[in-house]
């Protein structure tokens, strides 16, 4: 951090914090980044392992400070006076896609080993103390605020809320979230910063809090935060490591591509696979209907013959099966209830049933009467049906 030089802009900032008749001549004043919204580090074991304030409470609290200049106190310790003060605050987007609260703040001339380690670089680090209105469950959204405002401490105890989402476990952490109370902002070094602890105030209030809350088996420090701006977690980058990664990240990039591509080829020969199938389908679809079709009409053609047509019809068929058996010498062979197989045997002798009945219908030795003739007729018209429910038949 480096002295700035005092433009327009900070001048009427500084007479805005300060008030009139204060010489601002002799405020040095420094652009600092107070917090961000990454993840806190140097909190582990905590309640702060791993916290995140919200974007929307970084907008808060730089309007707290630019409301009302935050003193400027060394590694959170609010005894004595301060050496100056936090009067100025943004919400700034970062590179990296998070915000940070950035501003001015001013160091008198009387801290001379203050300005000296400032503009020597010994110490480049700020911390910003506040309290949060919301402290709620990563996994969640339980308040930890609200339970303390029903006087239950247990979460705090245990670090763990009422759901069992415990924090520092599986990557539960609290996030932050509105601005309750502002204190100060103060000088730290990097290593203090990891480590940084609020030191209980001498003020009533907050000396008031600190032992309610200690009766209650709790610390001060569970309900303020001190966020530094090493908390932000960036650390020198290592090029070749980055590069490495980079190529990693290319090749990986790489093979994902190819498995996407191979992927896609596969897609499309099962939607041409799917394609071939549902066209097969639909001709067995087909095949199947006219089949049913031709079955009902199989059916229809059976039910051509009437119920006494069938039963004279089989007589005929059993006389000319008995015929045929006399005729092998089995005289005392009767008709069969199975029509089909009197039918084969018929079909198998077919000759000689030709034999048994002469050209125009009329059996030998038959008479030449009316009576005769009209027996002839009828036996040559079963014969033509016997014909046909033959052919039905098989």
């Amino acid at each position: 951090m480096k002295e700035l030089t005092k433009t327009p802009f900070i001048t009427a900032l500084l007479s805005k914090a300060v008030g009139d008749g204060v010489d601002v001549s002799r405020l040095h004043v420094y652009e600092v980044t107070a917090t961000s919204t990454v993840a806190l580090r140097g909190k582990s074991d905590t309640i702060w392992e791993k916290a995140k304030i919200s974007p929307n409470t970084i907008s808060q609290l730089a309007r707290a400070v630019n409301e009302d200049a935050l003193p400027l106190m060394m590694d959170h310790d609010m005894r004595g006076s301060p050496f100056g003060k936090f009067f100025y605050g943004e919400s700034i987007p970062m590179d990296n896609g998070e915000t940070e609260l950035r501003g001015y703040l001013y160091v008198d001339d009387s801290e001379e080993k203050i300005l000296t380690k400032l503009n020597s670089g010994s110490i480049d680090e700020v911390s910003i103390q506040f309290k949060s209105q919301k402290m709620l469950c990563s996994e969640c959204g339980f308040d930890y605020m609200e339970a303390a405002s029903e006087d239950n401490y247990t979460p705090f105890i245990l670090r763990e809320c009422d759901e069992g989402h415990k924090i520092g476990e599986n990557g539960v952490h609290l996030n932050l979230v509105g601005v309750e109370e502002t204190m100060e902002l103060s000088l730290v070094s990097r290593g203090a910063a990891k480590n940084s602890k609020i030191i209980p105030p001498s003020g009533a209030k907050l000396g008031q809090e600190a032992q309610r809350l200690a009766a209650q088996g709790v610390e001060l420090d569970d309900f303020y935060c001190t966020a530094s701006a090493s908390d932000s977690g960036e650390e020198e980058v290592n090029f070749e490591t980055f590069m490495a990664k980079l190529d990693a990240a290319n090749n990986e990039k790489q093979d994902l591509a190819v498995k996407l591509n191979a992927a896609e080829s596969k897609v499309t020969a099962l939607e041409a696979e799917v394609a071939t199938h549902d066209e097969t389908i639909t001709s067995l679809t087909t095949e199947r209907d006219e089949l049913q079709t031709q079955l009902e009409a199989a059916k229809d053609a059976d039910a051509e013959f009437t119920e006494e047509e069938i039963v004279t019809l089989k007589g005929y068929v059993g006389k000319q099966y008995v015929a045929l058996k006399a005729l092998d010498g089995d005289t005392d062979a009767q008709a069969l209830d199975d029509v089909t197989a009197m039918l084969s045997y018929i079909d198998e002798n077919e000759a000689r049933l030709s034999a048994l009945i002469t050209p125009g219908g009329v059996a030998e030795g038959a008479g030449k009467g009316n009576d005769d003739t009209a027996k002839a007729e009828e036996t040559a018209r079963l014969k033509a049906q016997a014909d046909s429910y033959r052919s039905t038949v098989k």
